[in-house]
């Protein structure tokens, strides 16, 4: 169970432009038009567990 936990975490960490999924659906609620997004070019790393 712990490999399968760390694997959907892993894959989740490392999809590129999460942070703008998360903008996007708060978009389509209202009200965060304005909040400004700074530019990122890093990439999230996977944390070592033990």
């Amino acid at each position: 169970m712990e490999a399968e936990v760390r694997a959907i975490l892993t894959k989740a960490a490392t999809r590129p432009n999460i942070g703008l999924a998360l903008l996007h659906a708060g978009q389509s609620v209202g009200g965060i038009e304005d909040l400004p997004i700074p530019e990122r070019s890093d990439r999230a790393r996977a944390t070592d567990f033990s």
